[in-house]
């Protein structure tokens, strides 16, 4: 959900895609915005057999997101670890965790202080791990419950705007 970026790490799970079909055919991979990489990421999507699974929406508008968001099962941020992403939090994980959805996440230095990774989803290290961590919690209804409500409940509890922004805030501060 976002813009569709190089870094994205969206041409990794398109190429291993056809893992995750062959123990779930019905499964569709939904790509929701725009961006600099979107056309080349549907030409991954033929090359590697799964463009039929491969939904791009496009942009939307704001106001559907939730809905859309609420339509998944799980929602993944696979970015890339680099100098572009190393720092960064984006709003996504939020807007996912507020949909009361389990994340699948590249575990990325910026939104450590933010996700648990072990109460409200998923984190990896490596895009490597993206197909695997995917295919567990796929094949594991109740963990993707309990991840779910967990990640609804810390939305409430803690991430609202205020502490986020003061998390960031003291997290400049120490880095300067």
């Amino acid at each position: 959900m976002g813009t569709i970026y190089r870094f994205s790490g969206l041409d990794r799970v398109i190429a291993e895609f056809q893992k995750i079909l062959r123990r779930h055919p019905q499964t569709k991979l939904l790509i929701v915005g725009w961006g600099e990489d979107e056309e080349r990421l549907k030409r991954l999507s033929i090359q590697h057999g799964v463009s039929a699974n491969v939904v791009f929406t496009g942009l939307q508008p704001y106001s559907l997101l939730p809905d859309i968001i609420r339509s998944s099962d799980i929602c993944i941020n696979p970015f890339e670890l680099n100098a572009i992403t190393r720092d960064i939090l984006p709003n996504k994980i939020f807007q996912y965790l507020a949909c009361g959805k389990p994340l699948v996440a590249t575990r990325l230095p910026g939104t450590e202080p933010f996700l648990s990774g072990e109460e409200d989803g998923v984190l990896y290290t490596s895009l490597d791990e993206v197909t695997e961590c995917l295919l567990e919690l796929m094949e594991d209804s109740e963990r993707r419950r309990k991840l779910g409500e967990n990640a609804a409940s810390a939305v409430q509890q803690k991430y609202d705007w205020r502490r986020v922004a003061q998390q960031m805030i003291d997290i400049i501060h120490e880095l300067t």
